[in-house]
């Protein structure tokens, strides 16, 4: 009895293969989590806290496209009115308080490479799964810390995600809409509703002294009704400031995230995370109110931490697959962003 022939498309061996498949997706759920902001974007563990999962939370794929469009809303309906009677006539036009903030890709690649040497010494399925694991985690791994770094600070780097420095701020232009043009586009920071964008702070100081205080005045900023932070990320010594502040029966740790390897108090009804990915110093202590309502990862459809083929390497004794991550952190709404700055002792 005859068999069709088979058409195979992949560069490798059938166990390089079959070993890759079999060990990525584990590979992409545990290595998110070393980071807990990472973990909301991208991840997969992060269990439950009061209202919902927050892994992936802030995520959404996106399927072709130039570039990232969000619609803005930023005032309410212009077209809304009091009604003298059933017969009153009702407005039509429709409101022009929508705009169009654009934000670009950026890219993110980290190459797998095998000699032959190297399959030649790891001989057998096991040996290879075991070498596969240990290379292709480095490539997840090492792709998701440069979102996570990049995520909070980016240091200016025009190929890199926009950061939440930049993200939440006030009277400066993100994704192409001006704060000192639309008044509703700022966060709040810690001076009074209504304040100017220009005079706007996010200062704090002495956690021993106001620091409570100011994670007060920063949560409520951040909340209108129901909206409100969903978490709150900071570096391990403010971190630190705000556990020593409280009493033993004043904290609470939520089961299903300590399962999950994360360390967390909770601020209100937002839990507080340590990220090691936060600058953190002495005095310039960094806190963040998230909704993640209000900002999105972006990931572009077939580059969301794909791993591609294995291809033969020109002129080497090797063979190399990429790990591709094409993606942008957007904002949707940055009055209910938040954060705190120069965080000390």
């Amino acid at each position: 009895m005859s068999v069709a022939s088979q058409t195979e498309s992949r560069n490798v061996d059938r166990i390089l293969a079959f070993t890759r498949d079999a060990i990525e997706k584990k590979v992409k759920d545990s290595h998110f989590n070393h980071s807990p902001l990472l973990a909301a974007l991208a991840g997969e563990l992060l269990g439950e806290f009061g209202r919902g999962s927050m892994a992936g939370r802030a995520k959404r794929v996106q399927s072709g496209g130039e570039s990232i469009v969000v619609r803005v809303n930023l005032g309410a309906n212009t077209g809304a009115k009091r009604k003298s009677g059933p017969w009153d006539t009702n407005n039509t036009a429709p409101s022009d308080t929508v705009r169009y903030a654009r934000a670009n890709w950026r890219f993110i690649a980290c190459p797998v490479t095998l000699s032959d040497h190297d399959l030649r010494v790891n001989t057998g399925p096991e040996a290879i799964s075991s070498l596969m694991e240990h290379e292709v985690t480095q490539g997840y791994r090492s792709t998701g810390e440069i979102v996570a770094s990049d995520a909070y600070e980016n240091n200016g780097s025009a190929a890199a995600i926009t950061d939440l420095e930049s993200i939440v701020n006030t009277n400066d232009t993100v994704q192409g809409l001006s704060g000192a043009t639309y008044a509703d586009w700022n966060s709040r920071g810690v001076t009074a509703r209504g304040t100017a964008a220009a005079s706007v702070t996010f200062a704090s100081g002495s956690f021993a002294a106001q620091g409570l205080d100011d994670m007060r005045i920063a949560f409520n900023n951040a909340s209108e009704g129901s909206m409100v932070p969903q978490a709150i990320y900071t570096g391990w010594l403010p971190y630190g400031y705000y556990e020593g502040s409280l009493q033993p029966q004043e904290r609470f740790t939520n089961t299903a995230i300590a399962d999950a390897g994360f360390m967390q108090l909770a601020f209100k009804s937002a839990p507080v995370f340590p990220d090691s990915y936060i600058p953190d110093g002495a005095t310039t202590g960094l806190m963040y109110f998230i909704n993640f309502d209000c900002l999105e990862f972006v990931v572009l459809s077939g580059a969301d931490f794909a791993m591609g083929e294995f291809v033969r390497v020109e002129n080497q004794s090797a063979r190399v697959a990429q790990v591709e991550v094409t993606s942008q952190l957007c904002v949707k709404a940055r009055k209910f962003l938040n954060k705190l700055t120069t965080i000390s002792a």
